[in-house]
């Protein structure tokens, strides 16, 4: 039980750094923490199975492996029958066949083998291997070498470089042992959450215990700069927009911001025909914040009418605009904007972006059909996989360039006729900490990715660019803000009955879930359109600064 305890526990804070496992192996015993650790069982079940078996290996000083065991079958089986298995989050292979195991074999009759048959280790590593494991962690107490060696040479064996290394280690304490295990997988591509592995929260400090001097080296003032109240605004909690008020009389919210280069770097790194452009994932979030705010949290229908331009000389304003509620609550959206007048210059006129309608969500429990793909071993069994390593060199080649903000495609899978992916947020995003409406736009606009991935994605020529051009039916399910995500795109035709224009026009459906497979967001259809590239080269002529004006600001 012990034994049990530190292995759960281990995986527990393995789990709380962000680190998933792909597959769980357990050795005699240690089967039981590894299916805890999977998911096809609860603490409590495991915890019975532990307890009970050391209790009656004890009061009968019966060896485990060994044929004494069959002495104590009945007690053993009667003992497991209680015990309820499900289906495992990761993949689980059984020590004694080294066969992944399924809920139905996890009966009584398994854990009774589990005790009284051989422990095979061999066969479970090779069945990993075969699958492409290549980083394996041993959990619980300190471990002999020799395991860690012997999964080693059963690599070598295989002509495969695979990482083998130990949570626990002897002679020294528990938590430089865990840093260093996170730092090695974290060297081999794992994702590993170091802002909780490190405990890096913001704390306050403690204030001087000496008196105030109070000599004063600025000018005052009556109010701190920029503060959206002093401009009769509601400070707006979102990392793009500043301000937020309602008009008085009309029922009408009115949401603003600043854009630019200089003050959202990150944006700099979508670039569309040799121009950035902030991406529709972004004006589609702004729905969102701005619907729940109003109490629409659902963005039935957004349709992108003219590429929003970021000069890196110069910056825009923006605006969100929601209308008065109809009988069904659902309120009209609009997003604007402007190119920031300079000192002495009349400002310009607005340019409508993109038109929207927000709405109430619908009461009900969620349709999880779309996410069951997401859901379970991870990629599913039988998923083909898709190379996306020359991805990002091809899309610049057709004029869609992605910068590291915006590089989030990690994997991508055929199955049947869905594509699958895995997204995270890239380090340039993750560490700035920044919260969205629900889903990061740079991690949404990598989901799409995985289409362009595919053999079959929409192709594109120096006449035209493939993006989104309308979204229908978005809702967010967790808006805890996940750094990455498990994507299942499909054909809208077939997920919802929306309609496909042939070379024109492609619509797809979205399910988003977490690394454990919760639904995290949904989107029923994203229409992709063939924009012509000369759009984007007028917007982007528009918006810059004349060449005279530039010059007199510097």
């Amino acid at each position: 039980p012990a034994l049990w305890a530190v292995t759960v526990s281990l995986a527990a804070v393995w789990s709380a750094a962000g680190v998933t496992p792909a597959a769980v192996v357990g050795l005699g015993g240690g089967e039981i923490a590894a299916a805890c650790a999977a998911g096809a069982l609860s603490l409590a079940d495991g915890a019975l199975l532990a307890a009970g078996q050391g209790r009656l290996l004890a009061e009968h000083d019966a060896a485990a492996h060994t044929a004494r065991l069959d002495a104590l079958r009945e007690e053993l089986t009667a003992l497991a029958a209680g015990v309820t298995a499900g289906d495992g989050r990761v993949r689980m292979y059984s020590a004694v066949t080294g066969a992944r195991l399924t809920a139905d074999e996890l009966d009584a009759e398994h854990w009774f083998r589990t005790l009284r048959e051989p422990v095979r280790p061999g066969a479970a590593v090779k069945a990993l291997l075969a699958d492409g494991v290549d980083a394996v962690v041993e959990l619980g107490a300190p471990a002999a070498p020799e395991t860690a060696t012997a999964v080693e040479e059963i690599a070598a064996a295989d002509g495969r470089d695979v990482l083998v290394t130990t949570a626990l280690r002897h002679g020294g304490p528990a938590r430089p042992a865990l840093l260093r295990t996170a730092a090695e997988l974290w060297a081999r591509g794992a994702l590993v959450d170091w802002v909780a592995l490190l405990d890096l929260r913001a704390r306050p400090a403690d204030v001087p215990t000496y008196a105030f001097q109070r000599r004063h080296y600025w000018l005052e003032v009556s109010a701190p700069a920029g503060d959206a109240g002093t401009v009769g605004l509601t400070a707006a909690d979102h990392p793009l927009l500043a301000g937020a008020v309602e008009l008085a009389g009309s029922g009408t919210a009115l949401l603003t911001g600043r854009l630019a280069q200089a003050t959202h770097p990150w944006l700099a790194d979508h670039v569309v025909v040799d121009t950035v452009v902030v991406p529709g994932s972004v004006l589609l979030d702004w729905a969102l914040y701005a619907g729940e705010r109003l109490g629409c949290a659902q963005v039935a229908e957004l349709a992108l009418e003219a590429p929003l331009v970021l000069d890196p000389r110069s910056a825009v304003h923006v605006q969100v605009q929601a209308g008065p509620a109809d009988d069904t609550g659902r309120r009209p959206l609009t997003v604007h904007s402007r190119p920031e007048p300079a000192a002495g210059e009349a400002a310009g006129e607005w340019t409508c972006h993109a038109r929207a309608v927000v709405a109430p969500v619908p009461q009900g429990a969620v349709d999880t059909t779309g996410f069951r793909a997401l859901a379970g071993a991870w990629p599913p069994p039988g998923a083909e996989a898709v190379e996306p390593a020359a991805l990002y060199a091809e899309l610049a080649a057709q004029g869609r360039a992605y910068g590291p903000a915006f590089r989030g495609l990690r994997a991508a899978w055929r199955s049947g006729d869905d594509l699958l992916a895995e997204v995270a947020l890239p380090e340039e995003i993750s560490a700035t900490g920044q919260a969205f409406a629900g889903v990061h736009p740079a991690l949404l606009d990598a989901a799409l990715h995985a289409r362009s991935a595919h053999e079959d994605a929409p192709g594109a020529d120096d006449a035209q660019v493939w993006l989104p051009a309308a979204w229908h039916g978005v809702r967010v399910l967790d808006a805890t803000g996940p750094r990455s995500l498990r994507v299942r795109l499909s054909d809208a035709a077939r997920d919802t009955g929306a309609g496909q224009d042939g070379a024109g026009e492609r619509a797809l459906s979205l399910h988003l879930a977490d690394a454990t497979g919760r639904p995290v967001a949904e989107v029923r259809a994203l229409t992709l359109r063939a924009a012509p590239a000369a759009d984007f080269r007028r917007a982007r002529d528009a918006g810059a600064p004349a060449p005279e004006r530039s010059a007199a600001r510097t």
